[in-house]
């Protein structure tokens, strides 16, 4: 999913996984008297609509609303508009509906699962939809990485929609696929987890990784966050056990190979730290999205010929792209390859047929 140290800042926000970095500390000492763990909320409680948010939905979106299209529209409006909640992207933290309204502010998780809730509210068919893997772009931290990514389902008249309020997601490797609502609250302990540990809450991080694991056995992400957990506890054979599992899941799992190599080297168990390093190399090489990291990251180092080379690269693996070819003619040009530039520009007009229609003056989207 994602390596180096950007997945310790995405891996909330975005239901993904930590990376283990060695030796195991997470910010220093690990709090010596943490809070007591809280009973972990059940669906139905991380979805509750509060009386006064229904009051307010009933106002400003239910009665001036008819169609399904229309109170769809109407609820993304609503909930960013400085008129209505003029919910802030917030990153650190994932908060509950209840929690998202008090506050104005959620990450990914938090946004889908109150516009999901709201959408129910109003009568719509709406659910959580996760995508296996994103890439993402930071603007203001000019980088680039993959991460886990949910957003929101709505079905209308035979007809699905996608609402997503992550602006930052470039593209995914796979379409977002519907979840149950376990699967959804399998995300939020999942990434409530990796909060609590990166606060150096052992004790609420165990429940709420453990919680998710059981809720979903085969969710990687938590299995892989539980295999730090219990690394950074002194439990290396636990922590080898979990990210064995979720390799067991999705063997090219990149955070988890990353993590078990870590492991392995730190155990000095050379044969098998020789075996996963070569599997860790394999998958990345042979994943264009990745690839297509690697030339964003040397583009950025000012090393052309290189990121031309994986940009290439991730046009080999998968030729229909249309980004993949538009950094090619970015670096062409760069390079002085005029006629290179033109048809790679000209094979990313041809493939970017998008659908997508902006729904609001904020510029999240509803696909078809």
């Amino acid at each position: 999913m994602r390596m180096l140290t950007w997945a310790m800042v995405v891996a909330l926000a975005m239901s993904g996984s930590i990376p283990d970095p060695a030796p195991p500390v997470w910010g220093g000492e690990l709090l010596s008297a943490p809070a007591p763990v809280a009973e972990l909320p059940e669906w139905d409680e991380v979805v509750a609509v509060p009386p006064s948010l229904r009051a307010q939905l009933d106002t400003q979106v239910l009665q001036h609303s008819w169609t399904s299209q229309q109170r769809m529209r109407r609820i993304v409006e609503f909930m960013l508009d400085p008129d209505g909640l003029a919910l802030r992207y917030d990153l650190d933290t994932t908060r509950t509906v209840a929690e998202t309204f008090r506050d104005r502010q959620g990450n990914c998780v938090s946004f889908t699962l109150t516009f999901v809730a709201l959408a129910r509210e109003a009568g719509l068919d709406a659910y959580v939809q996760e995508a296996d893997e994103a890439l993402v772009w930071l603007q203001g931290g000019g980088m680039m990485f993959y991460a886990g990514h949910v957003n929101a389902g709505v079905r209308i008249g035979g007809r699905r929609y996608v609402v997503d309020f992550e602006r930052n997601v470039v593209a995914t490797s796979t379409p977002p696929e519907a979840i149950s609502d376990q699967r959804a609250l399998s995300h939020w302990y999942n990434n409530r987890g990796a909060e609590r540990l990166m606060g150096g809450d052992i004790p609420g991080a165990r429940s709420l990784l453990e919680a998710s694991v059981e809720l979903e056995p085969d969710f990687v992400p938590a299995w892989n966050n539980l295999g730090v957990l219990r690394l950074r506890s002194g439990e290396p054979e636990a922590a080898e056990r979990a990210y064995l599992v979720a390799l067991e899941h999705k063997p090219e799992h990149v955070p988890t190979l990353s993590n078990l190599t870590g492991l392995y080297q730190q155990l000095g168990e050379k044969d098998e730290l020789a075996r996963y390093q070569r599997k860790l190399r394999d998958v990345q090489r042979s994943d264009p999205y990745r690839n297509f990291v690697l030339g964003f990251q040397h583009e950025s180092q000012g090393d052309n010929a290189q990121a031309l080379a994986y940009y290439e690269r991730a046009i080999g693996l998968h030729g229909r792209e249309p980004r993949f070819f538009i950094a090619a003619a970015r670096i062409h040009t760069e390079l002085g390859h005029l006629e290179e530039a033109e048809r790679s520009l000209q094979r990313a007009r041809a493939l970017s047929g998008d659908s997508d229609r902006d729904i609001s003056r904020t510029g999240f989207r509803v696909r078809r």
